[in-house]
């Protein structure tokens, strides 16, 4: 497969990819097609749901990068992260928030509600404070 989830290099990946098709003096109309067939059943699963007829192939591109992401670390697993994270000991709140907010950015990205997100981050800082009192506190005061 050209482009797979072992690799961890989609970019390179597609700068293969686009130099072998040249070669071949594929057309531009083909790249989608080819870049589909090219891809591991990994890959395939994750980006099948943003497939359509009239897909170019730099919105492939763009699906790839916000699927796969840099080293492998996709949007599910910076969601997973995310529901996952607790604040260490010695951390800050600041310095947790920040991470937390960080996090939400990755798992939820630009094109998404900036509600669900938020929603997300809230929750995610609440529950991952690690002290029940305060975030009860939190979760009290919600308006």
């Amino acid at each position: 497969a050209v482009v797979s989830t072992q690799s961890g290099h989609y970019g390179r990946d597609l700068r293969r990819f686009l130099a072998y098709t040249d070669s071949i003096g594929a057309r531009e109309d083909d790249l989608v097609a080819l870049l589909v067939n090219a891809a591991s059943d990994e890959v395939l699963q994750q980006i099948e749901r943003h497939l359509h007829d009239d897909l170019t192939f730099d919105e492939l591109a763009d699906i790839l990068k916000r699927e796969l992401g840099e080293g492998l670390e996709n949007i599910e697993e910076y969601k997973s992260k995310l529901r996952r994270a607790m604040r260490g000991r010695g951390e800050t709140v600041r310095e947790f928030y920040t991470r937390i907010w960080q996090l939400g950015r990755k798992s939820y990205p630009e094109n998404i509600d900036e509600a669900i997100r938020d929603n997300a981050i809230r929750d995610a800082f609440i529950c991952g404070f690690n002290d029940p009192v305060i975030a009860a506190d939190f979760v009290n005061t919600e308006k």
